[in-house]
């Protein structure tokens, strides 16, 4: 009985080189599976953007009302210069460009960016805020860009500039 149960175990040197080797696998693999992750944030942060717009859009023209998009840390109240944490798309009944407590919350979204900073850049009248309006969707006076700005490659920059017609654009840029 005693040789039968030894010739199916595993000797402490047997352990420590597959343990070892694991750990050399491990080591070459994360730099990797770190760069995966970076390009996987930067490549969906275009598609997220952009169905917000497209969701924000649709719901002005089908509620007839004033919808707005904007940052938010805790997912309720839009903050300023959020965008990392969370999105939100509400319906702004009086159109002051704040969410009160008897707005409508349509959409709430953590972004949770881990690699990079997304900041809003609008025009003088929508500097932290994308209005859409209830009779036509479009953003009037809420011209602007998004600017992913990378944490470690300057070259990984992108700017989304978000046009008349409420069509999100991808353009590269260098400064962020």
């Amino acid at each position: 009985m005693y040789l039968y149960c030894k010739q199916q175990g595993l000797t402490l040197f047997e352990l420590i080189i597959c343990i070892c080797i694991l750990a050399i696998i491990a080591s070459l693999a994360a730099p990797h599976f770190l760069q995966n992750r970076r390009d996987q944030e930067r490549r969906n942060i275009f598609p997220l953007l952009d169905q917000h717009i497209k969701f924000a859009r649709n719901n002005a023209i089908l509620h007839h009302s004033h919808v707005a998009i904007c940052s938010s840390q805790d997912l309720q109240f839009c903050q300023d210069d959020q965008w990392n944490r969370g999105i939100l798309v509400f319906i702004d009944r009086n159109n002051n460009k704040i969410r009160d407590t008897n707005e409508l919350l349509l959409q709430q979204t953590t972004t949770n960016l881990k690699f990079g900073r997304l900041k809003w850049n609008g025009n003088i009248t929508h500097q932290k805020i994308i209005s859409f309006q209830g009779d036509t969707g479009l953003n009037r006076g809420a011209l602007g860009s998004f600017y992913y700005c990378s944490l470690d490659n300057p070259n990984q920059h992108l700017r989304f500039k978000l046009g008349k017609m409420a069509i999100l654009n991808q353009i590269p840029t260098i400064t962020c």
